[in-house]
């Protein structure tokens, strides 16, 4: 057998072997695949390098499909990777979506339109415009849908929707030069006495509020076993960068869009534990502590 023979059958030993973890990825669903080409390399008990030697050679490109290219020098172990039969599943997923916002941001912007976050996709195994454009039309779809194809990711619209994680809108998360940092467009405001949380304060928060409200929402009533019937305490506590008076003021304003009520604490009102107390809001003498999401 020749040297060449040798390598191509090594190379077809190789990618035959990524694609059966990923098949075996992709049967487990949920948050396993699309998954990440340094968990891809390790299930595999395969070296990054050998992989990223391998990136360009038309037996991995045909399929396997990455969203970014793979660099031969310096690859990317974070780089979103699936089956080439996958790719639309690959440019649509929160994965790929919360990957490219990581790679984008920095210190000072973390907050980027669709067109922005698309131009980062660039895959060796399929037109970078065809990736791009499944990637695009997906998050404009869920943007309009009032959703952002992320748990994770939150967006508010200033001239165009800008994406951003939500974790950094974090106001516990410091800079090392002390300072606190936001998202662009997103300022803190000036806090009062006491431990009294940050707020939002832009021509931009009430449409951040609200998004953050229904993510936040849906998270915990999933989590809960989906009652419809949600903890203003958990609410608050996922929503920790509104002080409690634009909490409550904006939490008004949604209620008065018709999209959720307030149920009271009926018959605990001496039991309740301190926090619960706290999180309530008292409404004619009746302490308001559940949201239910009206539907219709």
């Amino acid at each position: 057998m020749t040297n060449d023979k040798k390598l191509s059958l090594e190379a077809e030993q190789l990618v035959d072997r990524l694609a059966r973890v990923l098949s075996s990825q992709k049967k487990l669903g949920g948050d396993s695949y699309p998954l990440s080409l340094g968990r891809l390399v390790a299930l595999a008990e395969i070296s990054l390098k050998t992989v990223s030697d391998l990136a360009n050679n038309k037996l991995f490109k045909d399929r396997i499909v990455s969203a970014r290219k793979i660099d031969k020098k310096k690859p990317d172990h974070d780089i979103p990777v699936a089956l080439s039969e996958d790719t639309e599943q690959l440019a649509t997923s929160s994965f790929t979506l919360e990957y490219l916002l990581n790679l984008r941001r920095t210190a000072k912007i973390r907050a980027f339109s669709v067109t922005e976050l698309a131009g980062k996709l660039a895959s060796s195994s399929v037109p970078a415009k065809d990736i791009r454009g499944l990637f695009k039309n997906h998050i404009n779809q869920q943007i309009q849908r009032g959703l952002s194809g992320s748990h994770k990711v939150a967006w508010v619209h200033c001239r165009t929707p800008k994406l951003f994680l939500l974790s950094d809108v974090n106001p516990d998360k410091a800079l090392v030069s002390g300072q606190r940092d936001f998202p662009p467009q997103i300022a803190p405001l000036a806090t009062g006495s006491g431990d009294r949380k940050t707020a939002v304060n832009t021509s931009c928060d009430l449409k951040s509020f609200y998004q953050s409200f229904d993510l936040a929402f849906d998270r915990i009533n999933r989590t809960d076993g989906g009652h419809n019937f949600v903890s203003l305490v958990e609410l608050r506590r996922e929503l920790g960068t509104f002080n409690r008076e634009a909490f409550d003021q904006y939490l008004h304003d949604l209620r008065l869009t018709g999209r959720y009520t307030l149920i009271a604490a009926q018959g605990r009102s001496g039991g309740l534990k301190a926090e619960e107390l706290e999180a309530a809001i008292n409404e004619a003498g009746k302490l308001l502590l559940y949201v239910s999401r009206i539907r219709g």
